[in-house]
C-alpha cells in the first residue's frame, strides 16, 4: 500500500493482481521445490480494517464507505475486513492507471459478489468489461458441493479510452471446420460462416457478379461494395459461389484463418498442464500463458504491467517475455530471488547483465528495493490536507484528511 500510494498518478497501462482470496488458510510452498520457503497469510480479521482507512474511506469515498459500513448486516467480520483491505489498494491502483488502462483481478467464488461491487464502486459499472471464467483443472471433488474448477478474472478498463487487442487461439479440429476441398486450387475452405457477405447498415444492396445481378435479402445489405467485390474476385475468382437456392456467398480457408478470437470462457489453459522448468512450487502459482494471453489482449509493446501481489513473479516473467516493462509487489522477499531466477531460465535471451533497467534510479539489471519509491515533481496525485476538529471546552481533539481543506 506505500509502494502504491507513491508511485505517480496515470503511468500504469495495465494492472494485474492475484491477492489473497480471503480462504481462511495459510499457504506455504513445499520443502524441495524452488519457492521453498515463500508463504503467505489468506486469513482476515477484524484488526486488519484499519481505522484510518475508514476514516478515508468516508470522506474521500462516500459511496465505497456506504457500502462497506452495509456489509456488516450480512456479511461476516472477515469478510468486511478483507473488502476494506483490498478497497483502500484498488483506490490506489485506479489512479496510477492511465486513462487508457486497465486492471484484470483475479478471484474465485469465495468473494467475488463482494469485489465486483467494489471494482463497480471504484471503476464505475459502466467501465466493467468481463467476467473471464478460467478453468484451472478438470477435476475437484468436494462431497458437500460440485467441483470448484474455474476462477474468475473480473477485467475493468479505467475509460472508454481502453480497448481491447483481438487475440486468437489455434483451432482444436481445423480439418473438421474446414470441410471443404477447392476443386481448382485443392485449399481447404468451410461455408459456415458463408452468409457474412450479408449485413445490415450503409453497404449496398445489389452487386453484379459473373454478369449476373444479386439483391440481398429484406433486411440485409452485401458486406461489399462493387469496387471491393472486383478486387476481391481479382485476387482470387474462386471466393464467391451461388448457393442452390441462387444466392451469393463467400467461402472462408483454412490458410487465412487466424484462429478462434478469445472470449469470456478459456477452457484451454489447465494449471496441471505447467511444464516441470515453469514449476516453482509455489502455492497459488499460475500458468504463464495465462498472463501472457491476458498482457496481450490488453497492453502493446513495451506498455507499463504491474503487479501489486506478485506471489513468484508470473506476471512480470510473462510481461518480459511480450517485451513489457513491469514492476512486481510483494511483501515476501522470496519474489525477488524467484523473479531472478525465472528470468533466467524461461525467458529466451535473457541476460542480466546486458539488460539495462532504470527503475526508480537505479541501473542494475533487476531494480530491488524495500523502501517507497518518491512521488516525481510531475506526479499529479491529488494533494491532501489535514484538518482539526476540536472544542475549547474538551482536552483533544480529532482528526481526519479531506482532499480540500475547505471541505470540513
Amino acid at each position: 500500500l506505500d509502494i502504491l500510494r507513491n508511485i505517480d498518478s496515470e503511468c500504469v497501462d495495465m494492472i494485474y493482481l492475484d491477492p489473497p482470496f480471503n480462504k481462511k488458510k495459510s499457504f506455504t510452498a513445499p520443502i524441495g521445490t524452488t519457492a521453498r520457503g515463500a508463504s503467505f497469510k489468506d486469513i482476515f480479521g477484524k484488526e486488519d480494517f484499519k481505522d484510518e482507512w475508514r476514516e478515508e474511506f468516508r470522506v474521500e469515498n462516500k459511496e465505497l464507505f456506504n457500502f462497506i459500513k452495509s456489509m456488516q448486516f450480512y456479511a461476516n467480520d472477515s469478510d468486511v475486513a478483507y473488502i476494506a483491505y483490498m478497497g483502500i489498494r484498488i483506490i490506489e491502483c485506479h489512479r496510477i492507471l492511465k486513462d487508457d488502462g486497465c486492471l484484470f483481478y483475479h478471484c474465485d467464488d469465495t468473494m467475488q459478489h463482494y469485489i465486483k461491487i467494489m471494482l463497480d464502486i471504484v471503476f464505475g459499472r459502466e467501465n466493467f468489461r468481463n467476467e473471464i471464467n478460467w478453468k484451472r483443472t478438470s477435476s475437484h471433488n468436494d462431497g458437500l458441493k460440485l467441483g470448484r474448477i474455474t476462477d474468475a478474472i473480473l477485467y475493468f478498463a479505467k475509460s472508454n479510452d481502453h480497448l481491447s487487442k483481438k487475440v486468437y487461439i489455434e483451432r482444436s479440429n481445423p480439418e473438421d471446420y474446414y470441410e471443404s476441398i477447392e476443386t481448382e486450387t485443392g485449399r481447404r475452405y468451410t461455408r459456415t460462416n458463408s452468409h457474412a457477405l450479408e449485413r445490415s447498415g450503409d453497404s449496398p444492396k445489389e452487386l453484379t457478379f459473373n454478369g449476373k445481378k444479386y439483391i440481398a435479402p429484406e433486411g440485409k445489405r452485401f458486406r461489399w461494395n462493387q469496387k471491393t467485390l472486383d478486387a476481391e474476385i481479382k485476387k482470387n475468382p474462386f471466393v464467391l459461389y451461388e448457393t442452390k437456392g441462387g444466392k451469393l456467398r463467400q467461402k472462408y480457408y483454412l490458410d487465412e484463418d487466424p484462429g478462434i478470437m478469445i472470449q469470456d470462457l478459456w477452457e484451454d489453459i489447465p494449471s496441471m498442464n505447467m511444464s516441470k522448468s515453469e514449476r516453482t512450487g509455489y502455492p497459488t502459482q499460475k500458468p504463464i500463458i495465462l498472463l501472457e494471453r491476458i498482457i496481450k489482449i490488453s497492453t502493446n509493446e513495451k506498455d507499463f504491467v504491474l503487479d501489486p501481489f506478485c506471489g513468484c513473479a508470473t506476471a512480470a516473467v510473462a510481461a518480459e517475455k511480450l517485451n513489457r516493462q513491469w514492476v512486481g509487489i510483494d511483501i515476501s522477499i522470496k519474489a525477488f530471488e524467484l523473479v531472478k531466477q525465472r528470468l533466467k531460465e524461461e525467458v529466451e535471451g535473457f541476460n542480466e547483465d546486458d539488460k539495462q533497467y532504470d527503475v526508480f534510479g537505479s541501473n542494475k539489471p533487476i531494480s530491488f528495493q524495500t523502501e517507497p519509491p518518491t512521488l516525481s515533481k510531475h506526479s499529479s496525485k491529488p494533494k491532501k490536507y489535514i484538518y482539526i476538529i476540536s472544542n475549547p471546552n474538551h482536552i483533544g481533539f480529532k482528526v481526519g484528511i479531506a482532499k480540500n481543506v475547505k471541505q470540513r
